[in-house]
């Protein structure tokens, strides 16, 4: 029995899955007794009621570690949702696991300690979160009798890789040799129809076909085992292999192959490790039923199950969402009492000199924002949340403020701020509670005090105060680390939130966010590194280093003094040059109702050209002193890291991107947009950017490829292609751009494709590899931004070669975008591919009166001798035999005109070494690739593809190798 068990009615549980409930649905009928409870099954095509269902619940269920807890996890409402997953084995050999964000799990559950062990090895889960609940048989559902040897020997399951099928039949085999009164009976369903294929050759190849049966998936395991004397097991890894508990607890003898973890489960002598061994165990007169059913009833009941999962299901019910164990009132009473100083507040461990000069750049730009806000602080009320050691307390002393009020929750703070101003007032309190506040105030100001708020109730609660009590023209101005890439904290005592979670609380309190300024670029702990690349690494590197100038004993205080100056001053650079930052963000905030309009930029604050001219000077300064140059130097070259550029700037690609768009303003204006859905689309995150692109399909199956739309992840604004600025109908591709944005995103490699057509959907799923490796949909996942821009690059290449008059022959034009850009520079193009779907989609797309779509061989071209000034052909040489690839040279040749040109591009073979695509027949070198050419040509010029450039000969580190022969 139970025994007492209090659960809560009014505690909505929500248990998800995408239909595959099999081991859910008992706990969930017996949970329903005790909470309220919803089984969601949720279409991988909408996602979007996840996020209703889980604003719905106090508890979040997900039943597998697959698809749907990798995209909960990053939806905002995961930060404020107690979520469970239960993994039960696969998904620990999926690459799942290290896709989810584990910061908003609360539990995991593993219902064996070998998966547990294996997934937090394998993926760095936190120990502490996981815990293990095996599955439980419902006993009443399975009738009990004492049963005896026989003949009738079971296998109960899904028939598949893990399942150890070739083991079945050799068991079954061994066992009819030693008397073929042995019946062997399946209930189950092939999951791979090569073991299906399998099976029905090998029954008859072993002589088994009058003493096989399979007899499918049954719904009635219960009746069906009823006749049966054996259960047996031939996998290679189970959980638990619940089929085998549910005959046991038939009375059914289990015969178990010793698959991992299967000792820890089961007793020994259920347990086998040869084929010999499992026909002994069954040959054997050892057979107790009650003993089976009573290892079931002691160890695997749903009871027991139920038990479990209720006490965890109490657990989290109490628990304060993300505390994870933080106590913020002692940490910062026990931090400040041991020093209460510039480092106690700061950064612990780079000492007093750095953080001196990381708060100097705080006050400064406070100070200056606070005199654009204001023109006289001397007069207004001013309102600081945890103000700490009174860092900034000195600043608004300083001007002048006389109505200053601070709230903290530290009694040293407020006891030894009093002290210094008498004249203000102090709280020692939670700024969390309202009972702290009191009247209306000009500026309230929080500076690295939210960030430790990890309970998101009680985060809301101090927005919802700042509500309250802001005046009306006031201003709110929070330093806090804010990502606007998603990243999340590992810190126990710290939360990084990201703009839109923080954009969404404030505007349902009245609030809105008028500017986000970058305190910082790296000398603060630069969690967004990723925003700058390959900088970013560098900047994460000179932050993880610093110390050791700071900390080194054998430079004065002067000397660290210079360096921190010279730190500071570069920070402000980069910040300026790069607008943006990697670490903290000040937030701007003032009420809806505040009719002033403001906007304040970086370099409205910071004068440039002084910057650069104190940093010369104090350069100078360290060169001249040895020791100091010599200790410095490593951080000077990290520090030249971070000013490069390594890839391409957004200007360059955004210019880029737009000259390679086919389509003309009219284009977009004719467009019927009444009818129009997306079908496929993605969303790209270039460092401070994110791509935006997506098809669009009317009633009539035309299609609309919106290309090179980006958003500005600092500044909340579009960049939009000129074709589509002049547009009458920008206003609706910005409003459906805009939706996209709105919808939570999952990304793999900083992109996050989504497909809305089914028949697509379904094409994907079935030839996913083709997809991954050839098939590069415009504006789809399938086609990256920094695959898409070498392409560019080379169709830009091309056409320098054509003129106003050229009759441009394009063969194979795959999805037809290179055809359709080249149809702008040329007078005709004729643009054939061997894939009809490539066809018909490129006709649907591109409906250029100059470019004729056609299906066609590269290898027999429809066309007469001599038609052709330019013949353009990407990417299809590697798709061809040794033979072949010479007849398409042959071809090439024959339909140019004297003096055409044939300009031809692969893969270099020699920087592909670990690259292996599987839809390649052959890759090639420069030397096999010019001896094929030049057998046909006698005029054969090569050039480079490299850091997305067309360079003219052939680098042995090129990516890509394009020919021009010339007939």
């Amino acid at each position: 029995m139970l025994g007492v068990i209090m659960g809560d009615k009014n505690i909505k549980l929500a248990l998800f899955s995408k239909g595959d409930d099999k081991f859910i649905g008992d706990i969930a009928n017996k949970l329903s007794a005790y909470y309220d409870i919803q089984k969601i099954t949720i279409n991988m095509l909408h996602m979007e009621k996840l996020e209703e269902w889980m604003n719905w619940a106090d508890i979040c269920w997900f039943e597998w570690c697959d698809e749907l807890l990798v995209y909960a996890t990053r939806l905002n409402i995961a930060k404020e949702k107690k979520i469970i997953c239960r993994l039960h084995s696969y998904e620990a050999f999926t690459n799942y696991p290290a896709r989810v964000n584990w910061d908003c799990v609360d539990s995991l559950i593993f219902v064996s300690e070998t998966i547990r062990k294996y997934a937090i090895n394998t993926f760095g889960i936190d120990e502490k979160i996981t815990t293990v609940i095996p599955n439980g048989v419902d006993l009443s559902q399975f009738n009990f009798a004492n049963r005896n040897s026989g003949f009738n020997v079971a296998y109960a399951g899904y028939i598949n890789y893990k399942k150890g099928p070739m083991l079945l039949l050799q068991v079954f085999k061994a066992l009819y040799d030693c008397d073929n009164r042995y019946n062997f009976y399946i209930a189950g369903q092939f999951q791979d129809p090569r073991y299906s294929l399998y099976f029905k050759q090998m029954v008859t190849e072993l002589g088994l076909e009058k003493n096989y049966y399979f007899e499918g998936w049954q719904k009635n395991l219960d009746k069906w085992l009823e006749d049966k004397n054996y259960i047996l097991c031939t996998s290679v890894l189970e959980s638990q292999n619940m089929s085998v508990m549910q005959a046991m607890a038939k009375g059914i003898k289990p015969v178990i192959h010793n698959f991992v973890g299967a000792s820890e489960i089961y007793p020994h002598k259920y347990l086998w490790n040869t084929v010999n061994e499992a026909t002994l165990k069954i040959k054997d007169n050892e057979y107790d039923s009650d003993e089976y059913r009573n290892f079931v009833a002691d160890n695997y009941s749903l009871d027991m199950q139920l038990k479990s999962i209720i006490s965890l299901l109490e657990d989290i019910s109490a628990r304060n969402k993300h505390i994870t164990g933080f106590d913020y009132k002692n940490y910062w009473i026990k931090r400040l009492n041991s020093k209460f100083d510039i480092e106690g507040v700061g950064f612990m461990g780079l000492g007093e000199i750095y953080n001196q000069f990381l708060y100097k750049n705080r006050i400064n730009l406070l100070d200056a924002i606070v005199n654009k806000l204001f023109d006289n602080m001397n007069s207004k009320r001013v309102l600081e949340l945890g103000p700490g050691t009174g860092i900034f307390t000195k600043l608004f002393h300083n001007n002048k403020v006389a109505g200053y009020k601070a709230v903290d929750i530290s009694e040293k703070s407020v006891s030894e701020l009093s002290k210094a101003y008498p004249g203000y007032l102090f709280k020692n309190g939670d700024i969390s509670d309202q009972t702290y506040y009191s009247g209306k105030y000009d500026l309230i100001f929080a500076a690295d005090v939210l960030l430790h708020l990890t309970d998101e109730t009680r985060y809301k609660r101090v927005l919802e105060n700042i509500s309250i009590h802001l005046d009306t023209n006031g201003f709110c101005i929070i330093l806090d680390p804010i990502s606007v890439l998603q990243v999340k904290s590992k810190s126990p005592h710290m939360v990084i939130r990201d703009r839109d979670y923080v954009e969404n609380i404030l505007e349902a309190y009245g609030l809105e966010l008028v500017e986000m300024l970058p305190v910082s670029y790296f000398m603060n702990y630069p969690f967004d590194k990723d925003l700058a690349g390959k900088g970013g690494e560098a900047a994460m590197q000179l932050f993880n280093t610093l110390p050791e100038i700071f900390k080194d004993s054998e430079l004065s205080n002067d000397e660290k003094n210079i360096v921190g100056e010279y730190l500071m001053l570069k920070d402000r650079q980069l910040t300026c040059t790069k607008n943006m930052g990697l670490t903290e963000k000040l937030l701007i905030i003032k009420k809806k109702t505040n009719p002033c309009k403001i906007s304040i930029k970086l370099e409205e604050i910071y004068d440039t050209d002084s910057i650069r001219e104190r940093i010369a000077l104090i350069e100078k300064q360290i060169k001249q002193n040895q020791k100091l140059w010599h200790k410095f130097s490593g951080k000077a070259d990290i520090l030249r890291l971070l000013e490069k550029d390594y890839n391409p700037t957004f200007e360059y690609i955004h210019d880029k991107m737009n000259e390679f768009i086919s389509y003309e303003t009219n284009n977009f204006d004719t467009f019927d947009f009444t009818t129009a859905k997306v079908i496929i689309g993605k969303r790209e995150k270039f460092n401070r950017y994110e791509l935006i692109e997506f098809i669009l399909n009317n009633s009539q199956d035309k299609k609309l490829i919106i290309n090179n739309i980006w958003y500005d992840l600092y500044n909340k604004v579009y960049a939009l292609p000129q074709q589509i600025k002049n547009s009458k109908n920008s206003d609706e591709i910005l409003s459906i751009t805009s939706n996209i944005l709105k919808k939570d995103a999952v990304y793999k490699n900083n992109i996050a494709g989504f497909i809305s057509d089914l028949k697509i959907k379904a094409e994907v799923e079935q030839n996913y590899l083709a997809y991954m490796w050839e098939r590069g949909i415009p504006a789809s996942q399938f086609l990256p931004l920094n695959v898409y821009l070498k392409i560019a690059e080379r169709y830009t290449f091309a056409s320098g070669f054509m003129s106003n008059e050229s009759r441009v022959l394009e063969a194979p034009c795959g999805f037809g975008y290179g055809a359709a850009y080249l149809s702008k520079v040329c007078n005709s193009v004729e643009a054939i591919d061997i894939a009809d779907d490539n066809i018909r989609f490129a006709k649907q797309a591109y409906r250029q009166s100059n470019v004729h779509w056609n299906t066609g061989d590269v290898t027999c071209l429809p066309y007469h001798a001599g038609e052709f000034d330019v013949y353009v052909s990407f990417e299809v040489f590697e798709h061809l035999t040794v033979d072949m690839t010479v007849k398409h040279v042959e071809e090439a040749y024959r339909v140019l005109k004297k003096s055409g040109k044939f300009i031809i591009s692969t893969p270099n073979k020699a920087m592909r070494r670990n690259v292996h695509n599987p839809f390649h027949i052959k890759e090639y070198e420069f030397e096999e690739f010019s001896t094929i050419l030049n057998k046909v040509f006698d005029s054969v010029e090569f050039y480079s593809v490299e850091n997305y450039k067309v360079e003219k000969g052939i680098k042995r580190t090129a990516y890509n190798m394009i020919a021009v022969c010339e007939k």
